[in-house]
């Protein structure tokens, strides 16, 4: 009846159920078969010792079960069985005519599954009901790191789903102490328990943020303890405007990666010419001579590493804002060429009028101050040209072995744009993201 049989906070068995206090009074009860003896000892585990006719066999009520033989009342409205078996009733039909049902008897420890007539009297037992009231879950904030001028790395650790499903993680984040969902400036990182990992980005330069992991189930959101981390500062590198551009105008002269690591010093001329790796040198290994003019030489791999050459807040700049400066210089540029002459009066503008041997056309109109820094080999890792040729690398990669450049020349105020082996040692210039 949907008005509910059994008291508030009860309801009358499944019957599986039934076949769960079975198969634990009996590991070896059978709970898939239909009308049987589900099993031969689960019986006597239930019935009390008292109220049976004798000889009550196998009676032990070792669960507290406390099962009595009440009997039944049949489809003709007459008792049968009293003190011999006992009927109980599940909540579960078979068809319109029958339903489930569980027998206990005097004479053996026998659990009998049957299928009854619905118009059938028998006992009821019931069983309480289960509800989870769910608690907010348990979570931890991990520590920040790869943290630069705009973003960083953070994530939680979920311990416990608090007995409710995790529907929602991540992390939220301000400039301001205990940070919600409410706000805008959060992640959504998938659901459930265990560790995810999340990205920030959007930051502000230089600035103290307040992180906490947040968890959300049916309970509501927890949080995880708050981190805080700064965002790093943009590096100050002498630098000029050009266009829409703001340029270092002096070699890059830097020693570590943007995350601290160093950056090998190569000296030997053999192993220089085998890296697959990042790699500097002063030009003729000779830093008292060069260093303060022309800054360090880099291969291409110093470049191209993850770890990021340029300090935070600049980047190596690629061909295509190589281009976009050549072009700013001159309207006239060949942006579209390989390798070639992009320009004829560029270079002049970006010359510095000192430090050329023979300077051609040399204005530095643009500020850009270009010093001829020379190069190191890849074959023999021999030194050139120091005084009469500027190399720079671009960012872009031109094939396996090869990347983008741009050359400045001691006789000429033109600019050439180059392919390059990536074992050369090249002067760098950065570029403010």
């Amino acid at each position: 009846d949907p008005r509910g049989l059994a008291p508030e906070g009860w309801h009358v068995p499944s019957d599986g159920e039934w076949n769960k206090l079975v198969k634990y009074l009996d590991v070896g009860a059978d709970t898939t078969c239909s009308v049987c003896s589900q099993s031969t000892i689960a019986g006597g585990a239930m019935k009390s010792t008292t109220g049976w006719n004798p000889p009550n066999t196998g009676a032990t009520n070792s669960s507290g079960f406390a099962g009595l033989p009440v009997g039944g009342r049949f489809i003709n409205a007459s008792f049968v069985n009293t003190s011999l078996n006992g009927y109980w009733w599940s909540a579960s039909d078979v068809n319109t005519s029958y339903a489930w049902s569980r027998n206990l008897y005097y004479n053996n420890s026998f659990v009998y599954r049957g299928n009854d007539f619905k118009s059938y009297g028998f006992s009821v037992r019931c069983i309480r009901d289960t509800i989870i009231i769910p608690n907010a879950p348990t979570l931890t904030t991990t520590t920040a790191t790869n943290i630069t001028t705009t973003t960083a790395t953070i994530g939680g650790t979920i311990t416990s789903d608090g007995g409710s499903a995790i529907t929602a993680r991540g992390v939220c984040w301000s400039t301001v102490a205990n940070p919600t969902i409410s706000l805008t400036t959060k992640t959504i990182d998938g659901t459930g328990t265990g560790a995810f990992t999340s990205s920030i980005t959007g930051l502000s330069p230089n600035t103290l943020y307040y992180v906490r992991a947040y968890a959300t189930n049916s309970a509501g959101t927890a949080y995880g303890t708050q981190q805080t981390f700064t965002t790093a500062s943009v590096a100050v590198l002498p630098n000029v405007t050009i266009g829409s551009q703001v340029w270092t105008n002096k070699n890059l002269d830097v020693a570590r990666y943007r995350n601290g690591d160093i950056i090998p010093q190569v000296t030997d001329p053999t192993q220089w010419t085998n890296l697959t790796t990042g790699a500097w040198c002063w030009y003729n290994n000779d830093s008292a001579t060069y260093a303060a003019t022309y800054g360090k030489l880099y291969n291409w791999y110093a470049v191209n590493d993850a770890r990021g050459l340029a300090p935070f807040g600049w980047h190596v700049a690629s061909d295509g804002e190589w281009n976009k400066l050549v072009k700013y210089l001159d309207a006239g540029t060949d942006t579209t060429c390989m390798s070639c002459t992009q320009s004829t009066i560029a270079g002049g503008a970006m010359k510095s009028t000192t430090g050329w041997n023979s300077n051609t056309g040399a204005t530095n109109s643009s500020g850009f101050s270009c010093l001829p820094g020379g190069y190191r080999d890849f074959i023999g890792g021999t030194f050139n040209y120091i005084g009469y040729i500027g190399h720079w690398w671009c960012f872009t990669e031109d094939g396996t072995t090869t990347a983008k450049s741009r050359d400045l020349y001691f006789d000429g105020s033109y600019v050439t744009r180059s392919n390059a082996n990536k074992i050369i040692g090249y002067s760098i210039r950065c570029i403010k993201d």
